[in-house]
């Protein structure tokens, strides 16, 4: 990692950042689905889609189930926007 003379900050929505999130997750997907097909162990292979639906249908078609991810994604949201809400807070609520 490089170290430069000056910060570069961005502002991003809330919405921003979950499609961020959404976009990590779609490509974890990926890299998973990658990963399982190099394995001796999967029976068959395991097919990549763009498409959330077809994901879907494909594992709801063998059976399997859907995960909903929207728990994980306020959590590592929350996890990162966490200093930065307690400081709005305490700048919103006088304790002393």
């Amino acid at each position: 990692m490089h170290a430069y003379p000056f910060s570069i900050k961005f502002k991003l929505t809330a919405q921003q950042i979950a499609d961020i999130i959404d976009d990590a997750f779609r490509l974890g997907k990926t890299y998973a689905t990658d990963e399982l097909n190099t394995t001796s162990g999967t029976s068959s292979q395991v097919p990549v889609f763009e498409n959330e639906d077809q994901w879907n249908k494909f594992i709801e078609g063998r059976d399997g189930q859907t995960l909903h991810s929207g728990d994980a994604k306020a959590d590592i949201l929350f996890k990162h926007l966490q200093s930065e809400i307690r400081d709005r807070f305490a700048q919103t609520i006088d304790f002393d």
